[in-house]
């Protein structure tokens, strides 16, 4: 595989790592939204849905997490990606035709894409083990 083909493929993988944190934020705070609204039992209204964080950034979704979550180190890995996220959502595919084709450039653009993959990948995991922890409690909510 050339350089520019790993490129893109490492960049493809890191930004669908960032769309399944993002997805999975917005279901958990779906879920916690679901419990509150249980708990507080029309006693004072708490209409809050996934619709409402459904086009929310990383940044945005994080920040609402943080509320509904205990999780510090993992928000906190979280929070150091989002510099990451922006970078390959926004910059990653500007490209000039000299970066496509110099190598050196385009293998140490790899080598920080690793490693975006693998963080965000860590923290795709651990997302998951939450999702699955407040799944288990808006189950057992009465």
């Amino acid at each position: 595989m050339s350089l520019l083909a790993e490129y893109w493929t490492k960049l493809q993988n890191a930004l669908l790592n960032f769309q399944f944190m993002e997805e999975s934020i917005r279901m958990y705070l779906a879920s916690a939204y679901r419990i509150v609204s249980k708990k507080l039992d029309n006693q004072i209204p708490f209409e809050f849905t996934y619709k409402d964080v459904q086009n929310d950034s990383l940044g945005k979704l994080l920040i609402k997490f943080d509320k509904f979550n205990s999780n510090k180190p993992l928000i906190g890995k979280i929070r150091q990606l989002i510099k990451e996220r922006n970078y390959c959502a926004h910059r990653a595919y500007l490209m000039t035709a000299e970066e496509q084709n110099d190598d050196k450039f385009l293998s140490d653009e790899i080598v920080k894409l690793k490693t975006i993959v693998s963080s965000s990948k860590e923290c795709l995991n651990s997302l998951m083990e939450e999702l699955k922890r407040i799944e288990e409690i808006r189950k057992n909510i009465k």
